[in-house]
């Protein structure tokens, strides 16, 4: 791993006229068990912005490890600069995904900066932490801190040898969904299964994602905020990428799969999504036999619970709001978004008067959709003082 950086970015150092230097006093007999992959790019991403923007004087890569009494040992990779440096503003939103790219941060790294969103979900895969400290003017100092595990193997008795212990999928999948109870049960389901897993809040980010980063799957919302799955999907089409889309939607009337077509996804979900149709897709998409499948409702603890319930919680209160002003879209939008998340928290009655609002206000009947919201906010009240029964 070391080797593969360490010849890219001498060779771009010495074309920047800069001084590259790696310091190492980490020394294990035996084997890191680690993600190769994921730390390369990690690297690639900083020591690529540290080059770029210094102009002159030195670029260090150190690594070293540090121990820690009764806590596991970390592996710290450091990379200091002698660049333009950064401000405490920039510091503070450094690591956000980017709909504030195109400001200070994009002017900082030359439209780059989602490489740094990406190297901080890719060290939160792996356990990690990344820190950052700057001086505007003077230069930055980036710290990557990985958990260690040692393997009982030496370095000097490997041999390369393919795992086969069991079949996985292979790959990276975006998930493209703005309901962040949606993303974290969609990243359980798929996690497991060797899978390899980023998320956006919008089509904007996602689209932004793609053309930093290389994906197998997107698993793509098609009603989002900032930017709609149908927009992204159309503008990812004009631009060349063929990867897989898979549309999500509660929507799955005709003419709306016609829709989901004609902008260029290759196959539609229903919300809730049914996993059995997800691992048919990924097995034509990502041809490798799937891990056992578990209990869904394992799936599902109380944390994500909670973060249903506080989503239910705004959602109610944004679409009795709606209802009393009569703005009706809001509320077919608030209605929409429970449905695509009733079943798949065990709760499929309110999937059911989600769509019964939603079909009637599509029908442009007020009257009846009104009665279904009055349905919903009973249930939303009940699910939300912990009285409902799933089922």
């Amino acid at each position: 791993l070391l080797h593969e950086v360490k010849t890219i970015f001498y060779k771009r150092a010495e074309e920047a006229k800069l001084a590259f230097r790696v310091v190492s006093s980490a020394h294990y007999p035996q084997l890191l068990l680690g993600d190769g992959h994921r730390i390369s790019q990690v690297l690639i991403n900083l020591l690529g912005n540290a080059v770029k923007f210094t102009e002159q004087g030195h670029v260090t890569l150190t690594i070293k490890e540090d121990k820690q009494p009764h806590q596991q040992d970390q592996l710290c990779f450091t990379i200091e600069d002698e660049g333009i440096g950064m401000s405490p503003e920039t510091l503070q939103q450094l690591f956000q995904p980017f709909e504030q790219a195109e400001h200070s941060i994009s002017r900082r790294f030359g439209g780059t900066g989602l490489g740094l969103y990406i190297s901080k979900q890719l060290t939160d895969l792996m356990g990690g932490e990344i820190k950052v400290s700057s001086i505007l003017g003077q230069g930055s100092r980036f710290e990557v801190r990985l958990p260690l595990q040692l393997s009982k193997t030496k370095a000097t008795q490997v041999t390369q040898q393919p795992n086969h212990s069991h079949s996985r999928y292979s790959g990276t999948v975006l998930i493209a969904e703005d309901a962040p109870e949606l993303q974290m049960l969609e990243r359980r389901i798929l996690e497991p299964m060797g899978l390899t897993v980023f998320t956006a809040n919008n089509g904007k980010i996602a689209l932004d994602m793609v053309k930093q980063q290389s994906f197998d799957m997107i698993l793509m919302d098609m009603q989002m905020p900032v930017m709609s799955g149908i927009e992204a999907t159309i503008q990812l089409r004009k631009e060349g990428y063929n990867i897989p889309i898979i549309a999500l939607t509660a929507n799955v009337m005709p003419r709306h799969s016609e829709e989901f077509e004609e902008a260029g996804c290759n196959h539609f979900l229903e919300k809730p999504i049914n996993r059995a149709e997800l691992e048919q897709l990924l097995d034509h998409y990502l041809p490798q036999a799937a891990l056992p499948q578990g209990e869904v409702s394992t799936l599902i603890d109380d944390e994500l619970f909670e973060l249903f319930l506080q989503r239910c919680r705004v959602l109610h209160d944004e679409m009795m709001t709606a209802l009393s002003n009569q703005q009706w879209p809001q509320v077919r939008k608030a209605a929409h978004t429970l449905k695509g998340s009733g079943t798949s928290f065990g709760y499929p009655e309110l999937t059911r008067l989600g769509a019964t609002v939603c079909n009637a206000l599509d029908a442009n009947q007020p009257v009846e959709a009104e009665g279904a919201v009055e349905q919903l906010h009973d249930l939303l009240q009940q699910i939300c003082d912990g009285e409902a029964i799933d089922s």
